[in-house]
């Protein structure tokens, strides 16, 4: 996939997630896990391979780690770096 077309995939995951949030949708909701598995999905096709529950669990703890991240995502929406930590990390626990 060209590099542009996995940004697009990338800006509008994260966009309809912090939209999600912005609506009150709770992070482990059921409504969530489409967009979660678009951004997993993403992750894995960046990573060039699988990405475990347990790596994918590895990473939203990384997004709450390391403060580019959390700058990143804390300017797209107040609260989003941990939302989106929590939605990754409900997904990894149900074995995605």
């Amino acid at each position: 996939m060209p590099a542009g077309k996995l940004l697009k995939v990338l800006r509008d995951t994260e966009g309809a997630l912090a939209q999600a949030m912005r609506d009150g949708i709770e992070p482990g909701a059921a409504a969530i896990q489409p967009l979660i598995a678009r951004h997993h999905a993403w992750v894995t096709t960046m990573w060039e391979r699988p990405c475990s529950p347990k790596a994918y669990a590895g990473l939203a703890n990384l997004y709450l780690a390391h403060p580019d991240f959390v700058d990143r995502y804390e300017r797209m929406e107040v609260g989003f770096a941990t939302y989106l930590s929590q939605a990754m990390k409900v997904y990894a626990e149900r074995g995605r």
